[in-house]
């Protein structure tokens, strides 16, 4: 969890400078969570 909780520190800094130009952080959240969730899966099954 702690990997993932770092991963997601960086790409929130990366996702939130694209995404703070249209102004929606709900929309990065859901991008974010969403993103994380097939990574997780991905390292589940490998």
């Amino acid at each position: 969890m702690n990997g993932l909780h770092l991963f997601r520190g960086e790409e929130g800094q990366m996702e939130g400078e694209v995404m703070e130009g249209e102004g929606e952080a709900g929309s990065c959240d859901v991008s974010l969570v969403f993103f994380i969730f097939i990574v997780g899966c991905l390292g589940f099954v490998t």
